[in-house]
């Protein structure tokens, strides 16, 4: 329709053009070719907003259909499984190793409801202005080695997969924004890793020296399959992730990537995906600025660098029991 709209345009101002011309500029084809002109214009630019109009709807119900299956899926599946564990258990006698088993089984399933509801609270309160957020100093591979931890309980993966670098970086800021952050993107690197599986991830800070200029630089890289390239600016949209809602193996509704990218963008963060350069894999790049105290606002008097690093080179414990000899406990 905009096509045809465009060729009757530039047909309407030609034929009135010659009109005008072999009457011998006669003053009324002007008038003619000048309302029309606009008219048909006006038509134009009406058909291509309605044509924007419908793309979008046409989106949004794309959305709340892949949704609606998603969430069907991952309510139904654990909510069924939960089901059958518990008439096992009523209607049967078991053995130890068998209700350690059932009970194992009951437990994923509930930490994958528990999931699934915590991923639509987390993206419904992303709109919510709150100054409930705590701003803190906090080692930032220390904070992404418990999320390695964590997903790797959850999802049963071994941790000896996963690499990260050894430069440690401190960062002022939510930590409980960066948790969420680094946990969906890991959760999403252990489940579309390949066979045998490789998660590398990468931190450090890149800039001129200027702490105003710098920036932190995460990159998160599996070697599963790779994001097409028209889809790595839409799975980071809400509900949207690659392929057929009803053929996916995954489970997820489409949310992780979305929060992740509004909580970036809440701390003046970006984040996008990448193909490895061997053009296997997938490359996701994290990137926010730097955030420095001074010695007045350091809450331990400018030595919480040190304890940092002390800490992710000996360990918890060895802080624990610095505090510890310091005060000691009577018998």
């Amino acid at each position: 329709m905009i096509f045809l709209l465009i060729v009757l345009i530039i047909g309407w101002i030609l034929v009135t053009v010659w009109g005008a011309t072999k009457e011998g500029g006669s003053s009324i084809y002007w008038v003619w070719m000048v309302l029309g002109t606009v008219i048909l214009c006006g038509v134009l630019t009406g058909v291509a907003f309605y044509l924007a109009f419908i793309v979008n709807s046409i989106r949004i119900n794309r959305r709340q259909a892949n949704f609606i299956d998603a969430v069907t899926h991952e309510l139904k599946s654990p909510i069924a499984s939960l089901r059958l564990g518990l008439e096992t258990l009523s209607r049967r006698k078991l053995s130890h190793e068998d209700m350690d088993r059932f009970t194992g089984a009951m437990k994923n399933d509930v930490l994958r409801l528990d999931r699934l509801i915590s991923h639509l609270l987390d993206a419904a309160g992303l709109h919510v202005v709150s100054d409930e957020a705590k701003c803190e100093v906090f080692d930032l591979r220390g904070v992404i080695r418990e999320c390695i931890s964590d997903v790797c309980t959850y999802q049963q993966f071994d941790e000896a997969h996963v690499s990260v670098g050894d430069d440690p970086v401190i960062h002022y800021g939510p930590i409980q924004d960066f948790e969420i952050i680094f946990r969906n993107l890991i959760d999403n690197a252990v489940k579309y890793s390949g066979i045998p599986p490789r998660i590398d991830i990468s931190l450090g800070v890149k800039g001129n020296g200027n702490a105003e200029h710098s920036r932190v630089n995460v990159a998160i890289e599996n070697n599963g399959s790779s994001v097409p390239e028209n889809e790595k600016q839409r799975v980071f949209q809400r509900f949207e992730r690659t392929g057929i809602e009803l053929e996916r193996t995954k489970p997820g509704v489409g949310l992780g990537l979305f929060i992740v990218r509004m909580l970036l963008r809440r701390n003046k963060g970006t984040v996008r995906i990448e193909t490895p350069k061997t053009g296997d894999g997938t490359r996701v790049v994290v990137e926010f600025p730097v955030h420095t105290l001074s010695p007045t606002e350091d809450p331990k008097g400018g030595a919480l660098e040190k304890e940092l690093k002390d800490e992710d080179s000996v360990g918890k414990e060895s802080i624990e029991s610095n505090v510890a000899e310091e005060q000691p406990i009577e018998p």
